[in-house]
């Protein structure tokens, strides 16, 4: 411990910052974690009330996290890639949300007995992910199905992430894709990876890289 009244009061100085830093951190991982919960939610539920609460969410964590570089609690980098990510999670929702809307309204037009049954290679271009339709099955003017096409580049940046967050062990990564994840209700990630819902195991990586439980 420093003798000299002045090192004295640095040393408390230093620690009152400190955890006031903490305290500021731990408040933006909790907004964090409200927008990932709300994102899951809207991500199961596909409704625009979940959507606004979603967007609601994310404000409320960009706010936290400009006020924190203008504290000089974090850099305006690590503010600016923190956002980025939370911000491409929410693209990605959304761009699957546009998707089974356009799906429903063009089966509303079957149904209505108008001639606009895509053809079966037909392709739906939604933000950065390209969504394969496949009405081959169709049984009838009232049935139709999609068929997801998973990007193989997204999967791999998947598993990159995955492997820096493992040490790098590929066993770690296929043993954390193949269990029962308690987050997703006991599911595995890889059955989400093979629905082409990319953006809800990205969501629990994510959770992970700030330091929530996933």
């Amino acid at each position: 411990m420093p003798n000299i009244k002045s090192a004295i009061k640095r040393v408390d100085v230093a620690e009152r910052n400190r955890q006031h830093n903490l305290a500021y951190r731990s408040s933006i991982r909790s907004l964090v974690k409200q927008y990932t919960n709300s994102l899951r939610t809207f991500t199961q539920a596909r409704t625009p009330e979940a959507l606004l609460i979603t967007e609601t969410a994310l404000s409320a964590a960009y706010s936290k996290i400009d006020r924190a570089v203008r504290s000089g609690i974090i850099h305006k980098n690590n503010a600016n890639r923190r956002k980025a990510r939370l911000k491409k999670m929410l693209n990605k929702a959304q761009g699957s949300f546009e998707l089974n809307i356009n799906t429903v309204s063009k089966q509303s037009k079957i149904n209505a007995g108008t001639r606009t049954i895509p053809r079966e290679n037909d392709k739906v271009l939604i933000g950065d992910d390209l969504h394969h339709q496949n009405f081959g099955n169709v049984k009838g003017k009232n049935s139709g199905a999609t068929v997801p096409v998973i990007d193989k580049k997204s999967v791999e940046d998947l598993r990159e992430r995955l492997s820096y967050l493992l040490s790098g062990k590929t066993e770690l990564v296929n043993k954390w894709l193949t269990s029962q994840n308690p987050e997703l209700g006991g599911l595995t990630p890889q059955s989400y990876i093979d629905k082409g819902q990319l953006e809800v195991v990205d969501t629990l990586i994510y959770m992970i890289e700030v330091g929530q439980p996933g």
